[in-house]
């Protein structure tokens, strides 16, 4: 017995016959190849079992909506409104299929409970240390932590708090190596704090 249609059979992209014309279509087509290139790789299947389940058949599944906010990220777009424009773009319909309205990858988003976080960062740390494998990077790694404030203007955007230099912000803690993978903040705090107990 299944509790919804997506633990039998889960999403995944579409396959597009890519040909090469002069005319103007969209601006996305490397997004195509991005996705193809993400799904053959171990990283996807690790990436899904840490995304929240959907229940209901009505639902899209958790993959289908973790890739729109994904050709998001590597689109360059900065909010859940700016997703809205994938709708119009034939590419992305093609490959994606139908797109959620921003709304529902905000629902969407609020599923992710502690343990999800802390699967995710274990998955993007995974990802740089094989990356770093895939292109002979050698044992030693130098990690720099970035922490970035939003400014914010509005009174109701969800995570935005005051920092230490009284700015009404989202505060961004970005963990990239030398060769510019990036890594699971909490991940990466976590081994820094076994380190400075050793050292203690």
């Amino acid at each position: 017995m299944y509790i919804s249609k997506w633990d039998k059979n889960y999403w995944v992209p579409r396959v597009v016959k890519y040909e090469s014309t002069d005319e103007d279509l969209t601006s996305a087509a490397g997004l195509g190849t991005m996705i193809d290139l993400f799904v053959q790789t171990p990283e996807y299947k690790a990436l899904r079992e840490c995304l929240p389940s959907r229940t209901s058949n009505a639902s899209y599944d958790t993959s289908h909506l973790a890739f729109v906010l994904l050709c998001g990220f590597w689109y360059g777009y900065d909010c859940l409104d700016d997703l809205e424009k994938f709708r119009g773009d034939p590419m992305i319909k093609a490959k994606l299929g139908e797109i959620p309205r921003a709304k529902t990858i905000g629902d969407y988003l609020r599923d992710f409970d502690d343990q999800n976080l802390k699967d995710l960062n274990q998955v993007l740390t995974q990802q740089a240390l094989e990356n770093r494998k895939r292109v002979g990077a050698g044992s030693e790694i130098t990690l720099d932590i970035d922490s970035s404030p939003n400014e914010q203007s509005g009174k109701k955007i969800e995570g935005v708090a005051w920092n230490y230099k009284n700015q009404w912000c989202l505060d961004s803690l970005l963990v990239f190596d030398e060769l510019g993978f990036c890594y699971g903040m909490l991940y990466v705090l976590g081994i820094l704090s076994q380190v400075m107990v050793g050292l203690g």
